[in-house]
This record gives structure tokens, C-alpha cells and sequence, in this order.
């Protein structure tokens, strides 16, 4: 939290993220062909903006991840945005972010399946394949 005087502005806008995660994914029930692309975007583009007080890196990811945006949806995302070379994730400074971010997906995709116990990594063949390939 921020030091003087209340939250972040990041902070405000994470709780504020955290309440439209929540109402869009009923809504779309995570649709995960409509939902995370403009809130990944939306979101990885704010972090990357400057700020006084900047949020901490893979916020984002991690706010979507916690609200329940299956992790094959935002790694297709990141992956989607770090290849394109559209702005503003043309610079070094936001590859290495949404790298950063791809890198937190896969760790916490493979936590969350060895708390699973789940036979195959990831879940499936194709997770286990879209995790080797990032």
C-alpha cells in the first residue's frame, strides 16, 4: 500500500479490476475467448505506463489468476501481445513485462497442478505442450 495517505493509484485501480473481474467472468462464465484479451491488454498496458507509484510486476496476472481466468487464456494472451509488436508493447522495457508475466503463469499453472495432483502437468497434453513451447 502506499505510504502517505491511502493506496496507490494502482491499488485503487487493482480493487476496482478485482470487482469487474469478478462481474464479467459471471457474465461471460470466462469466456476464454472474449474475457481476458481486453483486461490482460488494458491491464498490461496501465503497468506500463508511469506512475509515481508504480504496481508490482505481474499484478495484473496475478489478479486475473486469483478471479479464476484459466491460465492457458492469459499465457495465449501475453504470448499473443509480445508477438504482435503493436504499441505500447513495442519496447524492450514492455517485452520484458509481458515475458515476466508469461514466465508467472507457467509457475503458478504448474503449482496449481502439482497441488492438484493432477497426472499430467498442466492439466492436459495441450497445456503440457503450450508450457513447453513459452
Amino acid at each position: 500500500m502506499a505510504d502517505q495517505g491511502g493506496p496507490a493509484p494502482w491499488e485503487r485501480i487493482c480493487v476496482k479490476v478485482c470487482v469487474k473481474v469478478q462481474e464479467k467472468g459471471r457474465w461471460l462464465d470466462l469466456d476464454k475467448a472474449i474475457f481476458p484479451v481486453t483486461m490482460v491488454r488494458k491491464l498490461q498496458a496501465y503497468a506500463l505506463e508511469a506512475h509515481e507509484h508504480p504496481p508490482p510486476a505481474n499484478w495484473a496476472v496475478e489478479v486475473l489468476m486469483i478471479y479464476g481466468v484459466p491460465a492457458a487464456s492469459v499465457l495465449l494472451v501475453l504470448g499473443a501481445l509480445h508477438y504482435a509488436n503493436e504499441a505500447p508493447f513495442v519496447e524492450q522495457r514492455a517485452k520484458r513485462a509481458l515475458a515476466g508475466g508469461m514466465v508467472e503463469v507457467c509457475r503458478r499453472w504448474v503449482r496449481e497442478s502439482e497441488r492438484a495432483g493432477e497426472r499430467v502437468i498442466c492439466g492436459s497434453e495441450e497445456g503440457a505442450s503450450m508450457l513447453t513451447e513459452c
